[in-house]
């Protein structure tokens, strides 16, 4: 699945290494790039809203995203160069003055920062507040506190629009424990992993992604293949993924609430990192059901403020309508009391 691309491949003329932002953001908007880490959210929106918020650090997110999966690590390895410039891209478009291309304490990456926290330490929030010592808000962001993360494969992507004129086409890959190129678009079942996987492919990792069909294809977000989550049995309430949570969360108190389709406003504490996920015995995919709980809330919230807004929408309308009787009664009334010339 490795591809080679020459000069002859590139859709667009390369720019200058010191374009204008202006430039730069709309050529990686052209060529269609997006978060890499798994976010999927357009890259040059992400830019323009850092710029909007004056951030002042640009951070290349390298940290492994979970045990098995070394895509990042890999690329790294080969390509450090073009992503500690597509860092540099990215902090002249912003007028960041600092920069840190965080990668794990034992990675030998030239001008890399080594990050010594333990798992999940690609943790956004995390990982800003390791190297910049800001804290980011429970529900914010990262440009909420003045920084722009951006995942490594995202970087490269940028280099390779800019400097090279490339639009997104192919992305580093961890298929079944083997790192490679992969097409975007390519079917999962073209993949050299389990021919008979019919039943679908697990991507994104085992312990914080997600089953998807056998007709899936490779996204530019997809980091990760492999075949799917083995059947889970019964929670046995056993209390490990309680004590495994780094952020100190009840799973087990989670899951029951998922089982029961009902609502508990600490799910939204998860930072999904599935260390629940790996430490239950039963093999709940744990991670996932979390997700569809705090889709569930955010589903109902929009529908009460659906109903709120149709409510005061119908009540501004009855108020109008009486305003609008009121002063034809109004008028009426004078034209029956102003005295007639006969």
């Amino acid at each position: 699945m490795s591809i080679e691309l020459g000069a002859e491949d590139a859709e667009f003329t390369p720019l200058a290494p010191r374009a204008s932002p202006t430039a730069v953001i709309e050529r990686i908007e052209a060529a269609g790039i997006v978060g890499m880490g798994g976010g999927a959210y357009p890259t040059a929106r992400k830019i323009r809203e850092a710029i909007a918020a004056d951030a002042d650090w640009v951070i290349g997110n390298g940290m492994a995203s979970e045990p098995g999966v070394t895509a990042d690590v890999t690329l790294l390895r080969d390509h450090a160069d073009e992503v500690t410039a597509g860092l540099e891209i990215v902090a002249r478009c912003t007028g960041a003055a600092h920069t840190a291309l965080a990668v794990p304490i034992d990675s030998d990456v030239p001008g890399a920062t080594p990050v010594g926290l333990a798992y999940p330490a690609g943790d956004e929030k995390r990982l800003v507040a390791h190297l910049t010592g800001r804290t980011v808000p429970a529900t914010g962001y990262a440009s909420d506190v003045g920084v722009l993360v951006l995942n490594v494969s995202t970087l490269f992507a940028i280099h390779d629009a800019v400097i090279r004129g490339r639009a997104l086409r192919q992305r580093m890959v961890t298929v079944a424990g083997t790192d490679q190129w992969v097409a975007i678009g390519t079917p999962l079942a073209d993949l050299p992993l389990a021919e008979d996987a019919t039943d679908g492919y697990r991507i994104q990792g085992e312990l914080t992604g997600r089953d998807v069909a056998g007709d899936a294809v490779i996204a530019p977000s997809t980091f990760s293949v492999d075949e799917p989550r083995p059947a889970s049995w019964a929670c046995i309430r056993c209390g490990w993924c309680a004590s495994a949570c780094p952020e100190g969360l009840a799973p087990e108190r989670l899951h029951r609430a998922f089982e029961a389709d009902a609502e508990d406003a600490t799910v939204f504490d998860c930072i999904e990192c599935g260390a629940c996920t790996a430490a239950c015995p039963s093999r709940l995919d744990l991670v996932n059901e979390f997700r569809a709980i705090k889709t569930r809330i955010r589903r109902e919230e929009r529908a009460m403020e659906q109903a709120e807004r149709a409510r005061q929408r119908s009540a501004a309308r009855t108020e109008r309508l009486a305003r609008a009787a009121d002063e034809r009664d109004r008028h009426r009334a004078e034209r029956m009391n102003k005295p007639r010339q006969w």
